[in-house]
């Protein structure tokens, strides 16, 4: 990351980057690093001769899982924070001390808070509702690659990919075939839209629902398949 920081803001002529771009940075970081680091979770499950030894360790299912998912993503979301801001840090203070006029990074530039959600006029549950929902979509991406990595023994992170996008376009493709048994055209769909309630706060409650069942189906999954795998 000190590497790729260094690179962007050479290309940038070390000009001060704007509250953003350090923002995006670390969103773009945590998704790519928390994906390999996640994928690689149950790495007792890569060798047979490993995955027997593992299976016969005396410890019961629940705390192999609890093991797995406490040091793959709960240390994760712990850690990396910190990793990424102590990069950050020293990174920007060297470019500091050697570029006349380059900022040093605050980590005041990546404070968010409630007057960033449409200038602070949306109701306080429904800001707490959305941050829940931004949350619960955040950690579906790495859920996904546990319950993967739970599953899959060689190339996790490809595989589960692959499974990923096979579901997404096999449930796109089942959609369409339902609107054109159904005859739903582009002004029926617009009829429907209009039926949906424009009350924010419930769209957001119910899309929150949803993660979050989704979620916890997918950890489900993986807790089972480790279940199945030493029975």
């Amino acid at each position: 990351m000190f590497i790729v920081l260094l690179f962007l803001q050479s290309i940038n002529k070390f000009n001060n980057w704007a509250d953003g771009a350090y923002l995006a940075l670390f969103i773009v970081c945590s998704i790519i690093l928390g994906a390999i680091y996640i994928s690689n979770s149950f790495p007792a499950f890569r060798t047979k001769e490993k995955s027997m030894a593992y299976l016969m360790l005396p410890a019961t299912t629940y705390e192999k899982f609890l093991f797995e998912f406490l040091s793959r993503i709960v240390l994760f979301i712990l850690l990396m924070p910190l990793l990424l801001v102590s990069v950050v840090y020293f990174e920007t203070f060297l470019v500091h001390n050697f570029v006349t006029g380059f900022e040093q990074f605050t980590i005041s530039k990546l404070k968010i808070g409630n007057e960033h959600f449409n200038g602070g006029n949306l109701d306080h549950n429904l800001i707490m509702w959305t941050k829940y929902t931004i949350i619960q979509y955040g950690l579906l991406l790495w859920i996904i690659i546990f319950t993967g990595a739970s599953h899959f023994s060689k190339s996790p992170l490809l595989k589960t990919f692959f499974t990923v996008t096979i579901i997404y376009v096999g449930f796109g493709f089942f959609i369409y075939l339902i609107t054109k048994a159904l005859g739903i055209n582009g002004d029926n769909t617009r009829n429907l839209i209009l039926q949906i309630p424009k009350d924010g706060e419930l769209i957001v409650v119910f899309a929150s629902i949803i993660v979050t069942i989704l979620n916890l189906s997918l950890l489900a999954m993986a807790f089972f398949r480790l279940k199945e795998k030493e029975v």
